[in-house]
């Protein structure tokens, strides 16, 4: 029965997935949006549920992944192919590159083991959190569309999910400053950028997340020749 709760909220992650395509159908980007943050809320509870009741799994590690292709992956894709205006060209394939590197770099992490403690390589929330970003800056910046501007972005995002690039999660084993410095810095920068950017805060937060994370491994590499 322990099992049940944190695969049920999973579940409803892998339902809103769905409910956002179903929007980005119908038209409603916006509702589309909502939807992949309940999702992605949904996607951070169930670990905790998960860690607090013991009930770690294969079957749940692996309905996790499909979930959070189709919210993270599929999702995005689709939000991707309905802002961009060239899709009478074959460019628009490019697009879909997307969902085809998020289902690699989710099944990267399934396998690699250096990813229990942080990852290696963007994961899908974050990069899905870019892509909602992005588009947050073509309603103001229309020229971000342009084919070179946007699919460039897309490509950026492709690598970046399955490039060897070590980066921090957000795990606190224990609640020390020595310990969590790096997190405590990144939550402190996030909370500011949201304050004076709001919506727009997405795509900088998340490019301050990779800074830190490159800053943070090569502090630990220093330290370790040190010793």
């Amino acid at each position: 029965m322990k099992y049940f709760f944190p695969n049920f909220i999973t579940a409803i992650n892998l339902f809103c997935g769905m409910l956002g395509i179903i929007q980005i159908m119908q038209g409603n980007l916006q509702n589309a949006i909502w939807a992949m943050y309940v999702g992605m809320f949904c996607d951070f509870v169930d670990g905790l549920v998960a860690r607090w009741l013991g009930a770690y799994s294969e079957f749940g590690k692996q309905i996790d992944s499909l979930a959070d292709l189709v919210t993270f992956g599929v999702l995005p894709t689709c939000m991707l192919y309905m802002v961009f205006e060239q899709k009478n060209s074959f460019l628009v394939y490019i697009v879909l590159l997307y969902a085809v590197f998020s289902g690699l770099r989710l099944a990267k992490f399934n396998t690699d083991t250096r990813q229990s403690e942080s990852f290696v390589g963007l994961p899908t929330p974050a990069s899905a959190l870019c892509v909602v970003g992005f588009l947050a800056y073509i309603e103001i910046y229309p020229f971000l569309k342009e084919p070179l501007i946007f699919l460039g972005f897309v490509l950026l995002l492709c690598g970046l999910m399955v490039a060897e690039l070590p980066l921090f999660a957000l795990k606190f084993k224990t609640f020390t400053l020595k310990e969590n410095f790096i997190r405590y810095i990144f939550l402190l920068i996030s909370f500011v950028l949201v304050i004076f950017l709001q919506y727009l805060a997405l795509l900088p937060i998340i490019t301050i997340y990779i800074i830190l994370s490159i800053i943070d491994i090569s502090n630990h590499k220093l330290t370790q020749k040190i010793k």
